[in-house]
């Protein structure tokens, strides 16, 4: 028993009629709260590491192409860093910044592995929270009155906001970090080794949970609105004429997100001839363009954990947020009754029309519209849709109480529609 998932969940509800019964009034509200759950490890059963592998050597060692398995562990990061191809293949750090040989499991994938290092733990399915946290509350209203003995006034409001919070993926790099073999940080040995292999570059993989996850926060407000009114005009006959107003405004933060154009730069790292200095290749390039792009760069050293600086990561690192508003607006009118009585019964028709209106309004932070984070990038919206219909629809009876049938009809029903966006068309 893991004793997380408390919830707390508060309800209630009031009604009233008035006016000698002509009016009655509802009001209710609720309230619940979910603290979420912790990550999959939060539970025993994910110490096991069950997961699905790619197998590479399936046509030499008479296995299947994936193998579901237990005690799988990835085989292309660990949380100090690793060399995933060359001639420093395996080559990984402790956390101080040496170096050791990774070891590696029975079926190698190019992200996971069976066995290996890394047992009890997989960095690839840690950090997400099985359940997340969840405030929700909500209200709502309705009254209804009676404004003559065939006419009915109503009324509805409705108003919610639901706020949750979950944890980003941390930087997991497989393989895709590119470390040039004069990086600062690089320990003399290793430089040498690619030197005298001729790689002038060399693959990095590395799970940064040391540089911490984002924090996604997400707030949907919610409000509704509808304003109607019901008719008889007798003989079978009834009428309904409403509007309806409806807006949602959704906002997201993702903090302590990374921005890849920033990381590249700074764990691009180089010693300044000048002055000896750690700094960022980009900051000493002959174009200018490229220097003033690089401004205010952090060299980053991610060999190890927590060997880089506050300033890189402050230079890495920001918050992505978003914000949009969904409005719609609705005008209906609807008629329905009797047309004539017929032997299986009435001919009866509806018919009615209707307008919408849907528009949404939304921006992002810079880096988010130029896609420039690692994870969660926000977009602006801006559009509308307008909606004119009307339609009609018709029974009638054909047989009824035969000893034959029990009911026969012919239904047939009528739609024209206009977007303003893609034109009219016709559905019967």
């Amino acid at each position: 028993w893991a004793g997380d998932a408390r919830e707390v969940d508060f309800s209630l509800s009031y009604g009233k009629s008035f006016a000698d019964g002509r009016g009655h009034i509802l009001l209710g509200g609720e309230y619940n709260n979910n603290d979420g759950t912790g990550d999959c490890y939060s539970r025993d059963w994910c110490a096991r590491s069950v997961l699905s592998v790619p197998n590479p050597l399936r046509l030499v060692n008479g296995q299947p192409a994936n193998i579901i398995a237990s005690s799988v562990h990835t085989s292309s990061t660990t949380l100090q860093g690793m060399f995933t191809a060359g001639v420093l293949k395996g080559t990984a750090f402790n956390d101080d910044g040496s170096t050791r040989q990774f070891q590696y499991g029975t079926i190698v994938g190019a992200i996971h592995m069976i066995g290996g290092e890394g047992g009890g733990f997989n960095n690839f399915i840690a950090g997400p929270l099985l359940v997340v946290p969840v405030e929700r509350v909500s209200t709502f209203g309705q009254l209804g009155y009676d404004l003559t003995d065939s006419v009915k006034l109503s009324a509805e409001l409705s108003w919610g906001k639901t706020i949750g919070q979950n944890l980003g993926a941390p930087g997991r790099d497989p393989g895709s970090i590119v470390i040039r073999a004069d990086n600062a940080y690089l320990p003399a040995d290793l430089k040498a080794k690619l030197v005298a292999a001729g790689q002038a570059t060399a693959a990095f993989g590395r799970s940064s949970f040391d540089l911490g996850f984002p924090l996604n926060r997400s707030e949907v407000e919610t409000w509704r609105g509808v304003l109607a009114l019901d008719g008889k005009l007798g003989g079978g006959w009834s009428w309904n004429l409403y509007y309806q107003y409806g807006r949602s405004d959704y906002d997201q933060t993702s903090r302590n997100n990374r921005i890849t154009a920033n990381f590249n730069r700074a764990v691009d790292a180089v010693v300044n001839p000048a002055n000896g200095q750690i700094t960022c290749r980009a900051l000493l390039s002959a174009d200018p363009a490229v220097r003033a792009a690089a401004a205010g760069c952090q060299p980053m050293n991610l060999f190890g954990q927590y060997n880089w600086t506050e300033a890189s990561k402050a230079y890495v690192f920001a918050d992505a947020w978003q914000s949009t508003r969904n409005e719609q607006h609705v005008v209906s009118a609807s008629v329905q009754g009797d047309v004539v009585q017929l032997p299986a019964g009435a001919l009866t028709i509806a018919a009615g029309a209707e307008y919408r209106e849907e528009k949404a309004k939304g921006a992002a932070d810079p880096i988010s519209l130029a896609g420039g984070f690692y994870y969660g990038n926000g977009v602006g919206v801006t559009g509308n849709v307008r909606v004119k219909e009307g339609f009609a629809e018709a029974v009638l009876p054909v047989l009824a109480d035969m000893p034959f049938a029990r009911k026969l009809e012919l239904n047939g029903a009528i739609r024209r529609t206009n977007y303003s966006t893609s034109g009219s068309v016709t559905t019967w």
